[in-house]
Formats: structure tokens, C-alpha cells, sequence
């Protein structure tokens, strides 16, 4: 990934993957298909290698207030990647925007799926909450925080480019 922020359409169905506040890097879907999940992995592929060449840590924060219920295809295609992902020391955490308890059930059971190879998910109702939490966190872990107001921040000032 070589753009800061990038949008995949498939459909109508879409994810905004933003990377501006590296090591924090923030995924919004708007649904979820096989070519999104799949668009999803390469980017952490890519910022996992970055993050392992600057040694730090990922914390990655997914907006999934629009991301419906994935056909079982994709969700077992994201759990089965993300624990393999997973196994990199640069992956630190997982924080879910879930304002849904239907999608708070679906974030569950992926993670009950993929079982104690994933890394610690924390779960909350906002994107400023998320971003608050990944912020606290790099002062926890003793890193340098990237320059995010958690409070600024929205989905819908970002300047995105299409790809394919």
C-alpha cells in the first residue's frame, strides 16, 4: 500500500482503508465481500512489514457500523487469515467500532473461531472511542502515539482515491 487512504469498491459494497496515522491503521467497511476481505489482508500484509521494519506495533482499528452480516464465505476467509496474520509480533491489538449487537455477535464468534491466535480485540460504540483506546494504548506500551484528534476524526473528510 503505497497511498494513505485508498477506498475498494465491489458493488455497493466498499472499504476505506486509511493509514495516515501509521501504526494505527483504520479499516471502515461499508459490507463485506471476498474481494474486500481480500483487498483487507493484503493491506496488513503490507503495513505488517512496515511496522516489523520501523519496530513497532499495529494497533488496527476496523469502523464496522455498516458491515452487515458476511456470508459465511468471507467471515471464515477473514478468520482463518487473521490467524495467521496474527502470529507477527508487530500486530498489538484489535479495537472494533460495534454500535450493533448483531455485529458485536458476528465480531464474537469470528474470534471465538479463530480462538487464542488472535490478538486481544476490544470492542466499543464509536470511532473516537477506538481511537481514544489505540492512543492510550501507545502511551501504555511506552510509543510514541501518532498526531490523531480522536475527536476530529470522521470517515467522511477523507479524500479518497478508487482502486479497480
Amino acid at each position: 500500500m503505497t497511498d494513505l487512504v485508498t477506498t475498494i469498491q465491489d458493488g455497493s459494497a466498499s472499504l476505506v482503508i486509511d493509514a495516515r496515522y501509521f501504526p494505527v491503521t483504520i479499516y471502515i467497511w461499508r459490507s463485506a465481500t471476498m474481494r474486500l476481505a481480500d483487498a483487507y489482508f493484503r493491506a496488513r500484509e503490507s503495513f505488517d512489514a512496515r511496522a516489523r521494519a520501523e519496530n513497532t506495533k499495529i494497533i488496527l482499528v476496523s469502523d464496522l457500523t455498516d458491515f452487515g452480516v458476511p456470508p459465511a464465505k468471507v467471515r471464515r476467509a477473514i478468520a482463518d487469515h487473521a490467524a495467521t496474520i496474527d502470529k507477527s509480533d508487530a500486530m498489538h491489538a484489535y479495537v472494533c467500532v460495534v454500535p450493533n449487537a448483531v455485529i458485536r455477535g458476528v465480531i464474537t464468534a469470528m474470534v471465538w473461531f479463530i480462538g487464542e491466535k488472535t490478538r486481544p480485540n476490544t470492542n466499543v460504540a464509536s470511532m473516537p472511542e477506538a481511537l481514544r483506546f489505540a492512543v492510550s494504548e501507545y502511551e501504555r506500551l511506552g510509543v510514541t502515539s501518532p498526531a490523531i484528534d480522536p475527536d476530529a476524526y470522521t470517515a467522511s473528510a477523507i479524500a479518497v482515491g478508487h482502486v479497480g
